[in-house]
């Protein structure tokens, strides 16, 4: 059983980061997708997400990736969740920072270094991918394992919908049996960041549906089948901090009313809530869930001055 695991002292500023920080922090070997373009850039990845049935791939196109990953009925589709994740994960770990000088992420990481400011932000990803991991280790920074919380320069990551390299350790289990709502979980093992593939079973088992890595489904109520103990932790912890938090500074998540886990937490937190979004409709969204939200309507990559600033102002008060 995987518990929850709060440093002490406890982080008072939590970053959180969604797929449009990824989209727009520049300096990468190719710009990750927001959830409105994933579905193509899977198909055109992997053949596996290429195969699905004309009707359900339809729904990804029609209803959207959340709404299209429920509809799953049949036993046999069923079978094919396990080999899709693999297929995502492998997607996700693929992307690499490329131009550090221009990554947004690594100008981020390189600021809270210098200002002193590692031990008291909490980084919360709700991102498949790695980069802001990425960032720090290129710093020297360790990042927070699942059993190394002692390191003296350490990144402590939440990912509460799991992460494209969080791995099973036992990867002979195979996953047809758990249709539905049944779970399995195996001891995690954190893969260093673009070794997924490296580090995965043979195509022909990952076909046959072995057990997938850590993820939560990419639907609405970000279930997850392998590896809850771990998810359901990071969860708790997530909220535990969100709790006691002086600040919680957003970048590039899109406000959703399935995403409740994320939002009532935010909702009901005594925090300053600085949200980093150009688009102006997650703005407004936004504004719905928190009236004293603070507001930077502009791409990430060109206010994290003040986004420091901000998280920085806010722990001295």
């Amino acid at each position: 059983m995987v518990q929850p695991f709060i440093p002490d002292p406890a982080p008072k500023a939590l970053l959180l980061i969604g797929a449009g920080a990824s989209f727009g922090c520049g300096g990468l070997n190719a710009r990750p997708p927001l959830g409105t373009t994933l579905y193509q850039e899977l198909v055109s990845f992997s053949d596996i997400w290429a195969s699905l049935p004309a009707t359900h791939a339809r729904a990804f196109v029609t209803d959207g990736f959340e709404r299209a990953f429920d509809y799953w009925q049949e036993p046999r589709l069923e079978g094919l969740k396990s080999p899709m994740l693999w297929h995502m994960a492998f997607y996700f770990d693929r992307f690499r920072i490329a131009d550090s000088n221009a990554c947004a992420y690594v100008a981020l990481a390189k600021a809270i270094i210098q200002l002193e400011l590692l031990s008291q932000i909490a980084f919360v990803s709700l991102n498949y991918d790695t980069i802001l991991e990425q960032a720090f280790l290129s710093l020297g920074v360790s990042i927070r394992g699942w059993s190394n919380f002692s390191e003296p320069q350490l990144a402590w990551f939440i990912k509460p919908h799991g992460s494209s390299n969080f791995l099973p350790t036992k990867m002979s289990i195979f996953a047809p049996g758990l249709v539905g709502r049944g779970a399995f979980n195996p001891k995690p093992n954190w893969v260093y960041p673009g070794q997924v593939c490296r580090e995965s079973p043979p195509p022909l088992e990952i076909a046959q549906g072995l057990v997938h890595p850590i993820m939560a489904h990419y639907n609405r109520d970000k279930f997850a089948r392998c590896g809850r103990d771990l998810i359901d932790a990071l969860r708790n912890e997530w909220t535990q901090l969100a709790l006691s938090a002086k600040i919680i500074a957003i970048i590039g998540v899109r406000p959703t009313i399935y995403d409740k886990m994320i939002w009532q937490s935010i909702a009901t937190s005594p925090a300053k809530i600085l949200f980093v979004n150009p688009n102006e409709q997650d703005c407004i969204e936004a504004q719905k869930q928190r009236s004293d939200i603070t507001l930077l309507n502009k791409p990430f990559d060109s206010v994290v001055p003040e986004i420091l600033s901000t998280i920085q102002n806010s722990l001295i008060t």
